[in-house]
């Protein structure tokens, strides 16, 4: 099975909801002139305001991660067109090596 959470949040502005996790993806962002809301070469951000402005996000598509070699074999998103330019980060997280016992000897 694998488990989605897709343009979250739905609804709700991502600064709001968590301001600090916002400020440090935003400090973390590659090329921020572009990706940044107030990016100087941010065109979405300069539009005038009669245009219907876009949602500049960020929003998160989260999918559950698949851990046999078997399973690797099933994409967990289709291939699909965004409708605006996106960044994408994908993140690894491993299984951990060795017996696990490592904070109980300290």
């Amino acid at each position: 099975m694998v488990l989605k959470l897709k343009d979250w949040p739905p609804g709700e502005d991502f600064r709001d909801m968590m301001p600090t996790r916002f400020d440090d993806l935003m400090d973390n962002l590659p090329l921020p002139e572009y990706t940044k809301r107030d990016g100087r070469l941010n065109l979405a951000a300069r539009l005038p305001n009669f245009f219907v402005r876009p949602d500049l996000g960020p929003k998160m598509y989260n999918a559950y991660g698949l851990i046999s070699t078997e399973d690797r074999k099933v994409g967990t998103t289709n291939l699909h067109l965004d409708v605006s330019d996106a960044v994408n980060v994908m993140v690894y997280v491993g299984i951990p090596q060795g017996d696990g016992d490592q904070d109980q000897g300290q």
